[in-house]
This record gives C-alpha cells, sequence and structure tokens, in this order.
C-alpha cells in the first residue's frame, strides 16, 4: 500500500472544510489563509507551514484563494487512523523506532496550535523532499522518506521550542512582540520607522532587527502585510465603501491602495469583494463530513494549477 497520497508545488483552491485519511503538511510561499482546525480559525502566513491529523476537520471560510502558492504532502498512517489518539505510528520507510515514533507524534497530538512559522531549515527540506518524490531517480526513492522523516522531526522541534523560546526572548523582544501584535487595530496611523522604533522604547536597528526575527520582513513590509490583512477582512463588508477602507487601512488614496493590494494578493479590491462573499460555515459537526476518499484527493489535487 502506498504510504504517499498527494505531494507537490500548487496553487491551492477547493478550500472547504473536510477530512483527509492521513496526515497532512503545507508550506506556504506565497499568499495568507485563513485556516480552520475543529473551528478554531489560525491565519497561516506567507512563510508558514501548518499541519493537519487524519481526525481533525480543516478548511478554510474562504472557499477560494487563488493567490496562494505551497508545497504539500499529504501521507497515510498505519491503522487507518480516524480517531483522536495521544500517539500514533508513521510509515515504516520513515525509518523510526516505536519510542521515536511515539515522542514525535504525541508533540502533535498535544499541539493546540497548527499554523508556525517555518525555520530555515523547514524552508530547504520541503522542495528538496517533494521534488525527490516527483524523481525517479533511484537514489531519490531512497532519499525522499529521509528528508520526510527530518521534516517531521525539524517541525516537531519548532513545536516543542516555543514556549522556551518565550520565556527566554529578551525584554525588548518582547516589548516589540507586543507591539506588533497591537499593529494589527492602529495599521492605519502614519508609521515611520522611527515612530514604531519610538512606540517600544527600542533603537531603530535593534528594532529592525528584532521585527525581522520574529515576521521574517522588514518593519515597513510587515507593516503592509498588516495593513493588506486588515483591508481583506474589511472588504467583507459589502456596506463599508473601498475609499473608506483604503483611508482606515492607512493608504494614501484608494488608486494607491488598489495597486498595492492587486500587487499582494493577485486581484483588485472589487474583484477581492466580488469573489469572496461567502463565509463559510464554521461550526461543522464532524459526521456531517464524509471522509475523502483516496481517489477523490488525488483526483483534487490533480486538478490544482501546479506553481512554478
Amino acid at each position: 500500500m502506498e504510504d504517499i497520497i498527494t505531494c507537490g508545488h500548487i496553487q491551492i483552491a477547493d478550500l472547504a472544510i473536510h477530512k483527509n485519511q492521513g496526515m497532512e503538511l503545507t508550506y506556504i510561499t506565497k499568499g495568507r489563509m485563513e485556516w480552520v482546525v475543529d473551528g478554531e480559525v489560525e491565519v497561516v502566513q506567507q512563510g508558514d507551514i501548518f499541519f493537519t491529523l487524519p481526525w481533525q476537520l480543516h478548511g478554510s471560510p474562504v472557499l477560494q484563494q487563488p493567490e496562494n502558492e505551497a508545497w504539500h504532502i499529504l501521507f497515510r498512517l498505519p491503522g487507518g487512523v480516524r480517531q483522536a489518539k495521544p500517539s500514533f505510528k508513521y510509515p515504516k520507510n520513515l525509518g523510526m523506532t516505536a519510542r521515536e515514533m511515539q515522542r514525535l507524534s504525541r508533540v502533535y497530538a498535544r499541539s493546540k496550535r497548527h499554523a508556525w512559522p517555518a525555520n530555515a531549515r523547514i524552508k530547504a527540506l520541503f522542495p528538496w523532499m517533494v521534488q525527490e518524490f516527483q524523481s525517479r531517480s533511484l537514489l531519490s526513492q531512497s532519499n525522499r522518506y529521509h528528508l520526510l522523516s527530518a521534516l517531521l522531526i525539524e517541525l516537531g522541534r519548532v513545536i516543542e521550542s516555543e514556549p522556551r523560546a518565550e520565556l527566554h526572548a529578551s525584554d525588548s523582544e518582547l516589548r516589540v512582540a507586543q507591539y506588533l501584535e497591537s499593529l494589527k487595530l492602529c495599521c492605519g496611523e502614519e508609521w515611520t520607522l522611527d515612530s514604531m522604533a519610538q512606540s517600544c522604547g527600542v533603537q531603530r536597528t535593534r528594532f529592525s532587527n528584532l521585527v525581522r526575527k520574529l515576521t521574517g520582513f522588514t518593519p515597513m513590509n510587515h507593516l503592509m502585510r498588516v495593513r493588506i490583512d486588515r483591508a481583506r477582512d474589511m472588504l467583507r463588508d459589502p456596506q463599508i465603501a473601498i475609499t473608506e477602507i483604503a483611508m482606515s487601512c492607512g493608504f494614501s488614496s484608494s488608486q494607491y491602495f488598489a495597486n498595492v493590494f492587486r500587487k499582494c494578493v493577485g486581484l483588485s479590491p472589487s474583484e477581492y469583494r466580488e469573489h469572496f462573499p461567502e463565509l463559510y460555515k464554521l461550526e461543522v459537526e464532524s459526521d456531517a463530513i464524509p471522509w475523502r476518499s483516496i481517489e477523490e484527493e488525488k483526483a483534487r489535487v490533480k486538478s490544482f494549477q501546479y506553481a512554478r
């Protein structure tokens, strides 16, 4: 029986809430998604990796998000796992001992979050792994499962290390992190690099370095991403004029807003509003969602447009 169900570099579509017969890993290289796992919404940003387990209902309140690109793999767990378990087994091809599988699976089963910032090793491993699975080379066949095993271990380390990272964060790092969280509510102000750094009581060079560490972006690039994210949310209310949204999110004109939005999202604000009018119902009974068969899952991913 084949362990790997689907694997590729795709533009994601068909995000209706569903259940898979396996464990799914997705690394977002472009775009942003609102992802739902068992009724809880998580925002998945460019540069994030997320996972879901077989028993977890997952999908998006926005049914189509064509601006996304991602590396993706869905693989079967031994025994056809369909109910929540404190630990589970991985395919034998991954070469893990029973003790290693128990330790790693518990990390995933206990995690309250499913989206995590991908570190440098994950960013390198995921494309390499997919390329090896798509190659017919004998050596690639030998290497592919080693890379999947390394990817699972690396993400497990990221999940385990986050609480400790928060405990050991410096005072200035904590202040910058708190400021970035509050920025979502005040992104419409006329922020400059100096004014942002002053709000945290941090020198601008130190501030810039910490923002890069926490987000992967420069302060001004991160601010623009926050503004676009807020604009997305506001565009779903048809009663708010696009010009009002532009001003509220800190753009100097509706035309500038439209240009930046199209560059980031791939659609104009009016096209986005028209294309995504319907929010998916988040509270869904598990029994009401059928399991996708292996054949259905393969056909679904095959219908996606593969990213370059």
